[in-house]
């Protein structure tokens, strides 16, 4: 069985000035149940991509659901996210944005 993977690496010095950071996220048998599926605000908005399988994720007192394939904008969060998946294979991409981009976006969303 493979284990659980997450990879971290720096954007391209051009995507440097709108992205923090890059994450994958691949796992066997989905989402672990233990505390590493709980993800604590760090200022950063993010974009999600479950590549393989979908996510669940209960932020207050919501519930989203992140189809596999699908492309997700989370915004800026101040309380933690609890995540899962259904036990199969699992592979997610996150890209962490700085606040430039975010301020960016929300200018276009607000046109």
């Amino acid at each position: 069985m493979k284990a659980m993977k997450v990879s971290f690496t720096q954007p391209e010095q051009q995507l440097s000035p709108y992205v923090a950071l890059i994450w994958v996220f691949e796992s066997s048998f989905g989402v672990p149940l233990a505390d590493s599926r709980i993800i604590v605000p760090d200022g950063r908005a993010k974009i999600i991509v479950p590549y393989r399988n979908s996510l669940c994720a209960a932020v207050s007192n919501r519930l989203l659901n992140a189809k596999e394939h699908q492309i997700f904008l989370v915004g800026i969060q101040s309380n933690p996210t609890t995540i899962a998946s259904t036990a199969t294979d699992t592979g997610t991409i996150g890209v962490e944005l700085t606040p430039k981009p975010t301020s960016c976006a929300t200018r276009l969303l607000q046109s």
